[in-house]
């Protein structure tokens, strides 16, 4: 269809100007689980001001959250092979809240992931809407 005259909407459609850069809000997803990854994604896929970056190592996620300065990780506590608890100290001390996420539900785990500065505990595969509304009030 033609553009409106003077670059007006056309009748019938609603125009959402995409977020301005300075608006956009980074997170980052730290899992091994490619489904918690996609889940964190389609969780989120209805709020075009957050940028959903993700990866499946923690030598990865720490090189992403230094090059992208997010405003929020999700750090899949599970991960093999790595220390998540002093990852997650070392974000928490970089000023960055971190959500942690894991299928371990012992309350000793829960109070280590707080211990080491956790804002959120959520079990995997997070549930949308637990999700959407601890994101929305972290971001």
């Amino acid at each position: 269809a033609p553009a409106a005259a003077g670059g007006a909407t056309p009748p019938g459609k609603t125009f959402k100007p995409a977020p301005a850069a300075k608006d956009l809000r980074k997170l980052v997803c730290i899992s091994a689980d490619a489904n918690a990854r996609m889940a964190v994604r389609e969780a989120l896929h209805d709020r075009p001001h957050i940028k959903v970056t993700g990866t499946d190592t923690a030598f990865e996620g720490e090189s992403l959250v230094r090059s992208e300065n997010p405003r929020l990780v999700l750090l899949d506590l599970d991960l093999p092979g790595a220390d998540s608890l002093a990852l997650m100290r070392s974000f928490s001390d970089m000023g960055v809240p971190v959500i942690a996420l894991s299928k371990d539900l012992r309350p000793q785990r829960i109070d280590e992931a707080f211990a080491a500065g956790a804002r959120a505990y959520l079990t995997l595969p997070p549930e949308a809407r637990e999700l959407r509304a601890v994101i929305d009030d972290l971001i």
